[in-house]
């Protein structure tokens, strides 16, 4: 933990241990640390369509997007690719896997 001068206000950075990510804690509010990332529809290597730069806390928020990408498919054989700000893969699935996915994770 480490502190920082935020202009008028002492600011605290931390990991918070429930979500593992970093956040910084403020005198009025506890803010988590956003990571940016790219999710791209594509068939045969051909981008169809894409999200840049989404800020999310946590990559499991990222799969509600990646459903979402992949209920609005039209083509056969598409793939949703998710790559951090450094462009590095961190999700990689198909079309079909991830409306599997959908179905049975967030069924009531």
């Amino acid at each position: 933990m480490g502190a920082v001068k935020n202009g008028t206000s002492l600011a605290f950075s931390a990991v918070v241990p429930e979500l593992r990510q970093p956040a910084t804690w403020t005198a009025k509010h506890l803010v988590y640390d956003m990571n940016h990332y790219d999710f791209e529809l594509l068939a045969n290597d051909r981008l169809l369509s894409a999200r840049r730069a989404v800020a999310i806390a946590d990559l499991k928020a990222a799969w509600p997007i990646v459903i979402e990408m992949a209920e609005g498919a039209q083509e056969a054989g598409c793939r949703i690719r998710v790559t951090d700000e450094t462009g590095a893969i961190v999700i990689m699935t198909g079309v079909a896997a991830a409306r599997l996915h959908g179905k049975t994770e967030f069924a009531a």
